[in-house]
């Protein structure tokens, strides 16, 4: 098999094809790497290599999905899970209370007794597929062969004040109740569309100020293909970014589109991670995998294990990093605006040193937005983001706030 080889973190690594290859020589070009040598070498092996021999190890994650009680956990651990995925729910104050789906979930389409709706009892919500916030993050602490915590945050971007609430109180309550009790991986905050910008944007700060901000990443991971949004959005806010995107394992839509930009902009370095939700079927799980996901977000745990092992995967450790983004995708040049009862407020937020303009849509109860030039001395037209604010500067209908 030939492997192409350029150089990486200081040693030379071999990449899984061609096409890697020649994405990451033209980067190089493009931003002018002076003596950038490039190697190719036959090598009859399936593991990527470096030229003294030695692995590179490139973190696949196996995400046990809705694992939000204690049972679950170990039940997710026990089958083969190396990552964990759980429903931050927030009580009236903006404060974590419980993990819990609610709602609907993949309970309704259970395929197979290997399903974690089987520990749940195949439930959504209730005593029996809940747990108290504080206790849960506690017991998952303590569990050694978790890599990677992903918070689905479940906000919706009509809390008005206590959106950003919950977005500062998330990493405090995360930094007492997992890391401090010993957790030594990784953490995922992410929300669903970019309409909960604010939470996000506040848990950005907050983890800024903890002691465990280099373990902290976050992303929307409900917005369907747009892999260039959703990361321009979030290269205004952090280096520590990573793209998920999916769909409830009971419906038939693909993401191939995003996944594949995901793995091209990995090698560019415009993020550090790509996972997809929810796969319960093998053929879905390989094809993911072939198109460069790192993590699938999974109710069939131990069929995850095996495929990704079976595909030669390197199932991540807790000691993995998590790349750091050094790459920016500059945000497109477009706003959007929600109804809310009583009028506007701002979804999608304007590029910097722009502001958005909300149009209430009379008789029809929707808004749109539109980028308008702002004074640059103000602060929310520098860096304009969802807040009552940035929308006043647009001088549009802001009555939704």
């Amino acid at each position: 098999m030939s492997k192409i080889l350029t150089w990486n973190n200081d040693q030379w690594v071999s990449y899984d094809d061609k096409e890697t290859f020649i994405m990451r020589r033209h980067y190089a070009r493009k931003h002018c790497l002076k003596g950038v040598m490039i190697w190719s070498i036959d090598q009859d092996i399936d593991n990527k290599l470096t030229l003294t021999g030695r692995k590179t190890k490139i973190p696949f994650y196996i995400i046990a999905h809705m694992a939000n009680t204690r049972t679950s956990l170990d039940w997710a651990i026990k089958n083969g899970a190396n990552a964990i995925e759980n429903d931050l729910q927030f009580d009236q104050r903006g404060n974590p209370v419980k993990f819990e789906h609610q709602h609907v979930c993949d309970c309704i389409c259970v395929i197979n007794d290997d399903h974690i709706c089987q520990v749940l009892h195949n439930k959504c919500s209730g005593p029996q597929a809940s747990d108290d916030a504080e206790r849960h993050l506690q017991h998952a602490a303590k569990l050694v062969n978790i890599a990677l915590i992903i918070i689905d945050s479940k906000v919706k971007s009509n809390w008005g004040k206590r959106l950003p609430e919950a977005g500062k109180a998330v990493v405090p309550f995360l930094d007492r109740n997992l890391f401090e009790y010993g957790y030594r991986g990784n953490v995922i905050i992410g929300s669903g569309e970019v309409k909960t910008y604010e939470y996000i944007k506040a848990a950005i700060e907050a983890a800024n100020n903890s002691p465990y901000k280099t373990r902290y990443y976050f992303t929307f991971d409900q917005e369907g293909d747009d892999y260039s949004g959703v990361i321009a959005m979030l290269s205004r806010l952090t280096d520590n970014r990573v793209y998920g995107t999916g769909l409830a394992s009971c419906l038939p839509e693909t993401y191939y589109s995003g996944i594949e930009k995901a793995a091209e902009g990995k090698t560019n370095y415009e993020h550090g991670l790509s996972y997809i939700w929810t796969l319960d079927k093998e053929s879905s799980m390989k094809e993911y995998i072939k198109r460069g996901v790192q993590g699938i977000v999974t109710n069939r745990v131990r069929l995850a294990r095996r495929i990704a092992e079976s595909q030669g995967r390197y199932i991540a450790q807790y000691s993995d990093p998590i790349p750091i983004s050094t790459a920016s995708i500059v945000s497109p040049n477009k706003c959007d605006c929600d109804y809310h009862p009583g009028g506007c407020t701002v979804s999608w937020p304007a590029p910097n040193e722009k502001a958005c303009k909300c149009h209430y849509k009379a008789l029809q109860w929707t808004c749109s937005g539109s980028v308008v030039s702002c004074d640059s001395k103000n602060k929310k037209c520098k860096n304009p983001d969802a807040s009552f604010e940035a929308c006043e500067i647009g001088k549009g209908d802001c009555d939704g706030y």
